[in-house]
C-alpha cells in the first residue's frame, strides 16, 4: 500500500480590493493548504472564478487551484 500525506484545502471567494485577495491568497499558503477552490455563486458579493484563479495561480507557486463549482450557462 502507498502512504500520501493527508492534505488539505481552504475555499475562498471574497476580498475587497486585488491587492487584498493576493494577501489572502499568501496567508492561505502560509498557513499550509495545498488547494484553493473558488465558488462560483455565493450569498453575497464574490469574485469571478476565472480571473481570481489566474491571479492566484500568478501570486503562489505552491497551491493548487480550481473551481468548487462552476455551471455551465
Amino acid at each position: 500500500m502507498r502512504h500520501r500525506r493527508f492534505r488539505f484545502g481552504v475555499v475562498a471567494a471574497q476580498a475587497q480590493s486585488g491587492d487584498q485577495w493576493i494577501e489572502k491568497v499568501h496567508r492561505i499558503q502560509e498557513l499550509g493548504y495545498v488547494t484553493l477552490l473558488i465558488p462560483d455563486r455565493l450569498l453575497g458579493p464574490v469574485l469571478s472564478p476565472l480571473p481570481a484563479l489566474a491571479v492566484a495561480a500568478a501570486a503562489t507557486r505552491s497551491l493548487r487551484v480550481g473551481t468548487f463549482v462552476l455551471p455551465a450557462g
